[in-house]
């Protein structure tokens, strides 16, 4: 779990995403500190996000225009192979996006594992900007 953002109270946040295959490839930095993950749709229809050898699977619920993450499993992958694990062994994302008018999205993400605890947590706005050209 070393590549997970240091604690801290306030950090300089950037996200940048990438069409890459047949998804996406999202780019956060926290301080600087790089953190990756692969997204895309699974042949369930629920988001699938690669973070090291962690694949975890949400369905995408919408209400009232705003978008809640529900996990529904988490898998550990090792070269090809993905293993589903037992909710009580595995990491879990609570994670939601509520609209703050049109071009502002608040984000809360809280990672959590089982007898550990909180992994790391984040909230934020993010300011929504179309990349043109």
């Amino acid at each position: 779990w070393s590549d997970l953002p240091l604690a801290v109270d306030t950090a300089d946040t950037r996200l940048k995403i990438f069409s890459e295959d047949a998804g996406e490839r999202w780019e956060r930095q926290f301080n600087g500190k790089a953190f990756t993950t692969r997204q895309w749709k699974g042949k369930d229809g629920f988001l699938v996000e690669r973070f090291g050898e962690w694949e975890l699977h949400f369905k995408l619920i919408v209400k009232e225009g705003n978008l809640f993450y529900d996990q529904s499993c988490a898998k550990l992958c090792v070269g090809t192979l993905s293993f589903p694990m037992p909710r009580g062994c595995a990491p879990h994302v609570a994670a939601k996006e509520i609209q703050d008018g049109a071009a502002r999205v608040l984000v809360t993400v809280v990672v959590t594992l089982p007898v550990v605890g909180l992994l790391v947590s984040y909230e934020g706005y993010l300011n929504v900007k179309q990349n043109i050209g």
